[in-house]
């Protein structure tokens, strides 16, 4: 569908569906160039034409508030849904159409779709639609992207191309990899990613993929077989970026930049002999504005002790090195070789569970989740909690098991078109 086409729907949208007194008066002067007065015939033609709004209008004028025939309450959650991709950032779409679509649906699914193809042919223009935002003159590529990054699940060949072809243009694989290792999206969404800049990439690019890779290694227990493959060219690439610390003075660009906090964070979760000895080799005094992320890396790879939460070296950090030192915490679990160190660094991670930073608060449910027996119900625990985390939990549940807590997503009230993917592509997912 032309983004002309979803741009026209959403007009008819705010005229024809919120705006009643334009309706009423439209079909009082019989003009049929402007509105059809049945609301069935109305409703076919929108669908046909690809007019949202005017479909809409027509199916909820049909359905009657759920009194009306069968036909007419799936197009109205049908176009509602495909209304909701089109609308960006349009709270009164998502709060006055889709959440009451969703609720209905999920009241009535019996009744409406008991083979559930309703749904899957609903969510899959969802993406269709989404993935053509890059095409726009006015291009918001992000959300092409948000829903690129999770077709991988579904076996969908469009997502990895997608993702090349804006690698092509620049030096994409820092956003994307810095927000893996954030958010611990799916593994599969990621892997020949990964392989693709390990292989291939610049130094940068092997950074940022080898500090992604070791992290899901560590804490997911995913990706192992890269990384048995390509350890040492990863090791070598951090001692490498370490080498050759750039100030923020004679830096080209972020990304070179950026490599040196990757490098150093890298080392400390491969945490091997050498990758310890190299930490404790550099002087705080010669490492410029890398201080704080080497005094980091050191706790996370155990060389230093950990900081009193609150405390005052704690309270010294801003909120990025803050979520840094979360992140540490779930590696030190994951290395900790007594009792009295788990129940330490545990403490630390269901601090984090709570922590009012959603990266922080997801990144800890991941290692939770992955790394402490006592924590195996989590997931179900936390899908219901209708948040952020609870998407990511609810990923980790059974397929057949993700409705209620995923289709909610598509109207999060985080806005967030990455979220939105995620729950549309876990709906999709087979069971």
């Amino acid at each position: 569908m032309r983004l002309l086409t979803i741009a026209s729907a959403l007009v008819l949208a705010g005229s024809v569906f919120f705006a009643p007194g334009f309706r009423q008066r439209a079909a009082a002067a019989g003009d049929e160039r402007f509105v059809d007065a049945d609301p069935r015939t109305r409703a076919l033609r929108g669908e046909r034409e690809g007019a949202l709004g005017v479909a809409l209008s027509g199916f909820l004028a049909w359905a009657d508030g759920g009194a009306g025939p069968l036909e007419a309450q799936r197009g109205a959650f049908r176009a509602a849904i495909l209304l909701g991709a089109a609308a960006l950032g349009q709270p009164g779409i998502e709060a006055g159409v889709l959440r009451p679509q969703v609720a209905h649906y999920l009241a009535h699914r019996a009744q409406l779709d008991p083979d559930g193809s309703l749904l899957r042919d609903a969510l899959k223009g969802w993406i269709d639609i989404r993935l053509d935002f890059h095409r726009h003159p006015n291009a918001m590529w992000l959300v092409s992207v948000s829903v690129a990054m999770y077709l991988p699940i579904l076996g969908d060949p469009r997502g990895v191309a997608l993702l090349r072809e804006f690698g092509e243009r620049g030096p994409f694989y820092g956003e994307l990899f810095r927000y893996a290792r954030r958010f611990h999206r799916p593994f599969v969404t990621l892997r020949e990613m990964l392989e693709h800049y390990l292989a291939r990439g610049d130094l940068n690019g092997r950074v940022q993929a080898g500090a992604t890779l070791v992290d899901y290694a560590r804490i997911e227990k995913e990706g192992l077989d890269l990384l048995a493959r390509y350890e040492p060219e990863i090791r070598a690439a951090f001692q490498e970026a370490v080498s050759r610390f750039v100030p923020l003075s004679a830096a080209t660009g972020s990304e070179e930049v950026d490599r040196g906090h990757a490098a150093l964070h890298g080392l400390a979760m491969l945490r091997g002999e050498e990758d310890v000895k190299l930490l404790r080799s550099l002087d705080p005094r010669n490492v410029g504005h890398y201080v704080t992320s080497l005094s980091l890396a050191r706790i996370w790879a155990g060389i230093d002790p950990p900081l009193e939460i609150p405390g005052t070296a704690f309270l010294a950090l801003d909120d990025y090195q803050r979520e840094y030192y979360f992140r540490a915490a779930c590696h030190n679990f994951a290395h900790a070789r007594t009792d009295e160190e788990k129940r330490s660094w545990l403490k630390v991670m269901e601090a984090g569970l709570v922590w009012p930073d959603t990266a922080v608060q997801v990144y800890c449910f991941h290692a939770l989740a992955s790394l402490s027996p006592e924590h195996k119900d989590l997931p179900r625990e936390k899908a219901r909690e209708r948040n952020v985390v609870a998407l990511f939990a609810a990923m980790l549940l059974p397929p057949d098991e993700r409705l209620p807590y995923l289709l909610p997503g598509l109207y999060s009230e985080q806005r967030s078109f990455d979220y939105q993917a995620l729950a549309v592509v876990g709906l999709l997912e087979e069971r």
